[in-house]
């Protein structure tokens, strides 16, 4: 009888430490009321802590853009690869990132729950789809009015720099829209989104329209200007700009390289590099200046990669900081 006892205590205790126990919730494997997916995107995630798991949730629900993101971003960093940059477009990476920050920053962290058995949180992260839709609506209606502004100053005045950077403007901006209206076909699942008022296509054709009609001519001073001249004609040709001896506006490079007093065995060299833009009368649009410091354990080599770093900055730099100086 002492041992019946025994076993029926130990029964009654698992049974009531079984009922103690939460059960899982509808959630973790299926859509439920109130966030079906006809309302609501949603995400799970699972982690060793509460933090983890929401983080995980929010990453599960932002994937079905991701997708879209990155092969967006793909076709821009190739489309733009041939032009050195005149559009600027930022590292992939670092530019998906962001985008995918905004696009989860609607989303919510509806329900939370933690397994015992497991010792693992879980979370699900839901975005109201409605709520989506009306802010990337916005967002994109407020893309189209900055747009208009571009093309109608891309489109007037005399200044063909000046035209030139609107018309960058006006495609960066579209190419944003492109972007925010996929996202938005997502939230609608599938919908016609905003109607497009302008084809990025045309938009690219005014651009390069006008980038073959500005001319420059390079100059160079200071030190190694041959090689300063030679990396600045290179650099304006593979940007797209049409390089001649009796262009409108001159571009004009100057380097100077001061020699440091040598520390511990090493030689050390500062530069300073300036670009000039300027225009028909010789007038100067605007002046950007690179601060440049090298070291070697040989002289020579410590004045050759301030050299090479001057001509790693016009190369990389140049299309982008002429742009600005009209500005």
């Amino acid at each position: 009888m002492l041992r019946i006892g025994w076993v029926m205590l130990i029964g009654l205790a698992l049974s009531a430490g079984c009922a103690s126990r939460e059960p899982a919730p509808d959630w973790l494997h299926s859509d439920v009321a109130p966030y079906s997916a006809r309302d609501y995107l949603t995400g799970r995630g699972a982690g060793p802590d509460a933090a983890a798991a929401r983080d995980r949730a929010r990453a599960d629900l932002a994937k079905v853009f991701e997708v879209r993101i990155q092969e967006t971003l793909r076709d821009r960093s190739a489309q733009h690869s041939d032009t050195a940059g005149v559009v600027a477009v930022m590292d992939v990476e670092r530019e998906l990132e962001m985008r995918l920050d905004r696009v989860i920053s609607g989303v919510q962290i509806a329900a939370q729950w933690y397994d015992r058995d497991t010792d693992r949180y879980h979370a699900l992260a839901v975005l109201d789809r409605a709520q989506a839709s009306r802010d990337l609506r916005t967002e994109i209606e407020d893309l189209d009015t900055v747009t208009a502004g571009y093309i109608d100053r891309a489109r007037s005045g005399n200044d063909l720099f000046v035209r030139l950077r609107n018309a960058s403007q006006a495609v960066a901006a579209q190419e944003q829209r492109a972007e925010l209206q996929r996202n938005l076909q997502v939230v609608e699942r599938g919908g016609e989104g905003v109607p497009v008022r302008w084809r990025l296509g045309r938009l690219h054709a005014d651009y390069a329209e006008l980038l073959m009609r500005i001319s420059v001519r390079p100059e160079a001073s200071g030190h190694y200007a041959a090689q300063m001249i030679d990396t600045l004609s290179a650099t304006l040709r593979h940007a797209g700009l049409t390089v001649t001896s009796a262009a409108e506006y001159a571009v004009v490079a100057r380097l100077d390289i001061e020699e440091l007093a040598p520390r511990d065995g090493w030689y050390w060299r500062s530069g300073i590099l300036r670009i000039t833009l300027r225009d028909s009368t010789g007038a100067s649009v605007g002046t950007h200046r690179w601060m440049l410091r090298e070291a070697a354990t040989d002289e020579a080599i410590a004045e050759q990669r301030v050299v090479e770093s001057a001509q790693t900055r016009l190369e990389r730099e140049l299309a982008e900081v002429l742009m600005h100086l009209t500005e």
